[in-house]
């Protein structure tokens, strides 16, 4: 299958990127290689003209086609922020609309950013072999971009002297397990370096800022925003220092837990996703940097990955979201609304001020999720701030904030439909603006639209699964309930091919996410999760939306429960399943549901998988939370107490690895790289132990959401094979499946398997 990466088929109404001058318009989609487990993505440029022509006159214009494609694969190493992963990322236009910039992962695993110019269609890397680019950003004068070096070979020999380890002794007190014993597993730090790349009349200059090189491991989206003259730089610097004052900012509602603790020294480590950070300013020129605000970004609080930096065109001003303000210097009132963070902060350069344009807790309206589509902008002067808000009707509105004597104040709203429209700047473009989006639903596989907006027509221009035509799937469809205490439930429902009414049907439930606008295949994630291959088994699946915030208590996951048994006595009542037949599936966060529930409902449960899970189990405890105080806290949390002297009782009772000894149905368990199999030990050790039906699924290379096809093949079709076996006592006659049947008939049997 062909996935849409930009636009995101996760993204509500994603439009395509429209060059500048709205004349073109770029789709990247990615594929899956499954012979060479690689990942192909295609880069395809389309004329605006042709699109529109072709709206105008479907029977006289044929469907336009890519101008030119640019095609890239490579195996997919690097952490991704989309779920179907890509190897093209980070896709943007130049302001004069003659070339694209992006990253795209390698053959040699480097992230390399590459150049095309519209004249030639085609790709030419800026960026030499051995590095990888983390962030970048560029202006009519230059390209400014961070970069670590890929592999030691390539190394300088000091490079190497700083990692010379005494084999011998070595003092690893407070470092995590993760580096004591696997030093070389993914994630890590890297150490991070600035280029610029000067524009000249016939030619560039590359060469380094003068300036120590920070140690990070982040890989998620990150402002960095170089200025219009290219002489000044803002991006997220590490914070070293921590003021004790911090301790006052609020975390995210159900995060109290990641509050700033000066004392810990976790908060401050290169090798913490958490770790605090504020926006800086770098001079280009000599390399020094200066913090912008003297607070952190929010992130840290558990915020959301929502950093962005937004210059004003005579280089006086910035916008910085997402960010907390200092607390001294300023009246009771102000202080307060500073506890929590600005969604949009207002920076005069040379002075340093800060004023609040508007606090995020002002257009969250209560909810979570980043509450601005796209970056604010500047208006006609610098006084001016304009910003679109998602609205409760899942629309959007338009805010323009006014800087009057000393403050900003909201000066109107304009009601919106969300990505209505991409104008063009030049005249075509503007007398008829053109809006390209991916449009799907639970049965309909994304495609590519063009709306005319002015007229209202929408004609279809791409189909990239043309395919998937001549495949019957399972119907889906919404399904909600309540549980018997009356809460509300919703999910997707997958009906198996050919059903027929009155047949009951085995049932699996996956639990983690669920979109009911996005076409259902795998269930929001394709980590074990592969609800239309199973109801092509003659299975029916649920999908689940768990339910957030967290609650962080034991009552989080006897919810979960409950959503579990009320689902399956509906879908019994209602004639549709076997509830003697029922399996769980559980991912990262969810496996401690699915965990929870076969210990605590041992008979009503036939079989189950997990998968890279948090299960809140006293080993996992002990391994990651001695380096991970975040995780501990969240561990202690939920159980109430910390696991020692008398509140090892309260673990005793509350921790599903202590309650192992009820658990019947037959677990599948997949761990992705070796901390994850230390993580999975205790729960996989005990079963066995116990002579119960285990499985313990390892990859050594796998991410959290796999991105390898041959990965997610493993998982996908493990996990139908299992469930196939357990609920329909179906066995694949492919020979090269007969060991793992001849397992799983002992395991059946009551066999002990050593």
């Amino acid at each position: 299958m062909v996935r849409f990466n930009d636009p995101s088929e996760s993204g509500k109404n994603a439009a395509a990127k429209f060059s500048p001058n709205g004349r073109y318009f770029v789709v990247v989609t990615s594929r899956g290689l499954i012979k060479s487990d690689e990942t192909e993505s295609s880069l395809s440029i389309f004329s605006a003209n042709e699109t529109r022509a072709f709206l105008a006159s479907p029977k006289l214009f044929t469907v336009p086609r890519p101008r030119f494609i640019i095609k890239m694969k490579a195996v997919l190493s690097h952490a991704q922020d989309d779920v179907y992963g890509s190897v093209i990322t980070e896709l943007r236009w130049s302001p004069d609309s003659r070339k694209l910039y992006f990253i795209a992962e390698t053959h040699r695993r480097d992230l390399r950013l590459y150049e095309i110019d519209l004249k030639y269609g085609r790709a030419v890397p800026l960026t030499p072999e051995g590095y990888s680019v983390a962030r970048f950003d560029f202006s009519t004068e230059a390209i400014v971009y961070s970069a670590w070096r890929t592999r030691e070979d390539d190394a300088t020999p000091e490079d190497m002297k700083n990692h010379e380890i005494n084999a011998d002794a070595r003092d690893v007190t407070g470092e995590s397990l993760r580096h004591i014993l696997f030093p070389n597993s993914q994630p890590h730090p890297t150490k991070r370096n600035l280029w610029i790349v000067r524009r000249g009349n016939s030619s560039s200059a590359t060469k380094p800022i003068p300036m120590l090189p920070e140690r990070d491991i982040s890989w998620l989206p990150e402002a960095f925003a170089l200025s219009p003259k290219a002489d000044m730089l803002v991006h997220l610097q590490p914070i070293t220092k921590v003021s004790e004052g911090w301790r006052l900012y609020e975390p995210a509602k159900g995060f109290e837990h990641m509050r700033v603790d000066s004392q810990n020294a976790d908060i401050t480590a290169p090798d913490n996703l958490w770790r605090l950070k504020e926006y800086a300013l770098v001079n280009l020129a000599n390399g020094t940097s200066r913090p912008l605000i003297g607070a952190p970004q929010a992130f840290a609080l558990a915020y959301g990955a929502n950093s962005s930096a937004v210059w004003s065109s005579d280089e006086r001003h910035l916008l910085l979201t997402d960010t907390f303000l200092p607390l001294n210097n300023i009246n009771e009132p102000e202080r307060t609304k500073r506890l929590e963070p600005c969604a949009v902060a207002a920076i005069e350069v040379l002075t340093l001020e800060a004023h609040c344009v508007v606090f995020r807790v002002e257009v969250n309206r209560g909810e979570t999720g980043n509450p601005l589509i796209g970056k604010p902008s500047f208006g006609k002067t610098d006084a001016e701030v304009l910003l679109i808000v998602r609205s409760p009707n899942a629309t959007a509105e338009q805010r323009r904030y006014l800087f009057n004597k000393g403050a900003w104040r909201l000066a109107s709203t304009t009601a919106l439909i969300e990505h209505s429209a991409q104008l063009g700047s030049d005249e075509d473009a503007a007398s008829q603006p053109l809006t390209v989006a991916i449009r799907q639903s639970l049965n309909q596989p994304p495609t590519l639209w063009a709306t005319n907006n002015r007229t209202g027509r929408s004609e279809m221009i791409w189909n990239p699964n043309p395919q998937l035509a001549n495949l019957q799937f399972g119907e889906a469809s919404i399904y909600r309930w309540k549980d018997r205490t009356g809460r509300e439930w919703n999910g997707g429902l997958v009906k198996p091919v050919d059903y027929a009414p009155g047949q009951r049907y085995p049932l699996v439930i996956q639990i983690y996410n669920f979109d009911g606008s996005q076409f259902l295949t795998d269930g929001m994630m394709p980590t074990a999760f592969a609800a239309r291959a199973l109801a092509s088994a003659g299975i029916a699946v649920l999908q689940i939306q768990r339910r957030m915030p967290h609650s962080f208590n034991e009552e989080e996951a006897q919810t979960h429960i409950e959503a579990f048994r009320s689902a399956i006595e509906n879908l019994a009542e209602a004639g549709l399943i076997d509830p003697e037949k029922v399996g769980l599936v559980g991912f990262s966060a969810s496996a401690w549901y699915v965990e929870n529930a076969i210990a605590r409902e041992p008979k009503r449960f036939t079989a189950a998988t997990i998968a890279e899970g948090i299960d809140i189990s006293y080993m996992q405890y002990r391994l990651l939370g001695v380096s991970d105080p975040p995780l501990a806290e969240e561990f202690e949390k939920i159980i109430g107490t910390k696991p020692v002297g008398d509140g090892l009782a309260q673990w005793y009772r509350l921790a599903p690895g202590f309650n192992l000894d009820r658990v019947i149905a037959p677990l599948r368990i997949e761990a992705m790289e070796p901390t994850s199999v230390l993580g999975e030990w205790e729960l996989y050790s005990s079963l066995r132990a116990q002579g119960k039906p285990v499985d313990l699924i390892y990859f050594p290379e796998g991410q959290h959401v796999h991105q390898r096809p041959l990965e997610r093949f493993a998982s996908q079709q493990g996990s139908v094979d299992w469930f196939r076996f357990w609920l329909q006592g179906y066995e694949d006659p492919d020979p090269s499946k007969r060991a793992q049947y001849t397992m799983w008939e002992r395991m059946r049997n009551g066999h002990r398997l050593y």
